[in-house]
């Protein structure tokens, strides 16, 4: 195969992998719709489609994961901010309704369940 349709070949691929319809890619490649169709068809193309197909698909999940991390990060510090004001709240003595609420969600939130609520007596 020539270094012609070879870049060719590689256009196609990329640009169906990106979504467009053959119709579209006949024409920015230079080609009839029978002339894609006909690389399209080829096992070496379809080799190459899914080689772009993974390479994409893995650079979509390598985005991915750097966003969560991001966020994981981020709500870190949310959180440890989120319970300094818990505890803040809940040590001070000059609104005590708000002292109570913020001892509540704290209790509500124990990982070893020191005080866990009576379901028979209910939830205040």
């Amino acid at each position: 195969m020539n270094s012609k349709v070879c870049i060719r070949m590689e256009q196609i691929a990329r640009l169906r992998v990106g979504g467009m319809k053959d119709a579209q890619i006949a024409r920015l490649v230079g080609l009839t719709s029978a002339g894609v169709a006909r690389i399209a068809g080829t096992a070496e193309y379809r080799k190459l489609e899914e080689t772009i197909l993974k390479s994409h698909v893995a650079n979509l999940d390598k985005v991915l994961a750097d966003q969560i991390a991001d966020s994981r990060r981020d709500f870190t510090a949310a959180v440890r901010a989120a319970l300094d004001t818990l505890l803040e709240t809940t040590m001070q003595r000059k609104d005590l309704r708000a002292a109570v609420s913020a001892a509540r969600e704290i209790l509500d939130r124990d990982p070893a369940r020191t005080l866990p609520r009576n379901p028979q007596m209910g939830s205040t």
